[in-house]
């Protein structure tokens, strides 16, 4: 089991600049972290004061018991990680733990895990990046990744880890465009995609082809003869079959990639705890009420896509409509901007007998087959990969949280909304202090 370690990007910022305030000395402190599952939160820095010291310089740092105790007291106190992170500020440096530091991390995780009953973790900066190690239930697990997000997401692996390589021949364009760091980025992240209809199948398609390399697709429909229009790969012999299953058989014709199949929709949050991106392309709201929810818990970014077209009384297109909200543990989620509608919610999980009551007694309108076009739904799928770019950094971090554009008129509406201290996405929020 590999472990996952986030940071907000304010809090990353502060540490990294204390880390290397005495380059080229070594520096270090204690962090302290929620857990959830095999992920830390870092939430906060414990300073240690001079005095705090049992030896520290260019190469070595060690905490004295007094800080190494007012450390311990106070994340057992507040049931959270402690994590021991210091710098290897110099070249010559090793980029992970050198033979001295893995002597000193197991013999703090044996001294230590007697008085803590949270996961014991040990990190050291290079200027390589981050390495380091979880200490739970008696073993030792590699962390595999580090996760810096506020309005953007950087995303670093494990400097023990290797990248997926990329084809940078397949890819040149796209490298002369995100450069290879951003392409990089794209080919180690973890993204799941919810819905793989007329949003969700070019979506997965673009990034396939854009060189995601790790997918996972929540669907349980089968495609109709209706779908084809729309599903990106598929043909008339695809019908009966389930859409996740055609979109995927249709993308590892061309792409590497190392696709998951759920042939569901998601019903719990914990479902989408291990990815590092979602991709929300349904329209229904229970579905977007767990998506939102696993966003702020677990810090991952979330991208919700929808479209539209609602027509007059006499059956003539009003608009034609494509809409994003994009949801970051700093940002305002879905309840906060009311996107998501609670009666809906609660409707779709009554059952036909109830739902046939309630349009019997009035409460439900009966509501035709809505339009859709192929032309519509990739244009909302290339928006949203767009809105991801903006996430990841290639484009400004200066992005609204909801876009609608209205196709019809041209009409654009961006919006901007504050986050509820009262909503859970403040009150659940994985970095809480």
């Amino acid at each position: 089991m590999n472990w996952k370690v986030k940071f907000e990007r304010e809090l990353y910022d502060e540490l990294y600049q204390y880390l290397f305030k005495f380059s080229p000395s070594e520096n270090g402190c204690f962090i302290l972290a929620n857990h959830i599952g095999n992920i830390l939160f870092v939430t906060d820095i414990v300073y240690p004061k001079k005095r705090e010291w049992l030896d520290i310089g260019e190469d070595i740092c060690i905490p004295a018991s007094i800080y190494l105790s007012y450390a311990v007291n106070k994340a057992d106190s507040e049931n959270k990680s402690l994590i021991f992170v210091h710098s290897h500020p110099r070249d010559f440096h090793p980029s992970i733990f050198s033979d001295i530091d893995v002597i000193s991390n197991k013999k703090m995780f044996e001294n230590l895990t007697e008085l803590v009953d949270t996961p014991l973790s040990s990190l050291v900066f290079s200027k390589k990046g981050i390495h380091g190690t979880v200490y739970w239930g008696s073993v030792n697990y590699d962390i595999s990744d580090y996760s810096i997000i506020g309005r953007t997401m950087d995303f670093h692996l494990d400097v023990n880890l290797e990248g997926k390589a990329i084809d940078e021949d397949e890819l040149n364009r796209q490298l002369l465009f995100m450069k290879k760091s951003g392409v990089q980025n794209l080919t180690n992240l973890n993204i799941a995609i919810v819905g793989l209809g007329g949003i969700g199948s070019p979506l997965a398609v673009m990034l396939a082809k854009m060189g995601v390399l790790k997918m996972t697709f929540f669907d349980g429909d089968k495609v109709e003869i209706h779908n084809l229009p729309r599903i990106h790969g598929a043909s008339r012999s695809s019908i009966g079959q389930y859409k996740a299953v055609v979109v995927k058989d249709f993308i590892e014709s061309f792409s590497r990639a190392t696709i998951g199949i759920k042939l569901k929709m998601i019903s719990d949050a914990d479902e989408l705890m291990g990815y590092d991106f979602i991709f929300g392309c349904v329209d229904n709201h229970t579905a977007r009420d767990i998506m939102n929810r696993a966003s702020y818990t677990y810090a991952i970014p979330y991208v919700d896509s929808a479209c539209a077209i609602p027509l007059n009384e006499i059956g003539n297109v009003e608009q034609s409509v494509v809409a994003l909200n994009t949801v970051m543990p700093s940002s305002a989620c879905l309840w906060c901007s009311q996107t998501l509608n609670a009666i809906q919610i609660m409707e779709e999980s009554l059952s036909e007998e109830e739902l046939e009551q309630r349009r019997i007694d009035g409460y439900i309108l009966d509501v035709d087959e809505a339009p859709s076009v192929i032309c519509l739904t990739s244009a909302v799928a290339s928006m949203a990969i767009n809105r991801m770019l903006n996430l990841l950094g290639v484009y400004s971090d200066e992005y609204p949280d909801r876009v609608i554009f209205d196709f019809d008129s041209t009409l654009l509406n961006e919006s901007n909304f504050d986050k509820s201290e009262k909503c859970r996405c403040t009150l659940d929020n994985a970095f809480k202090r």
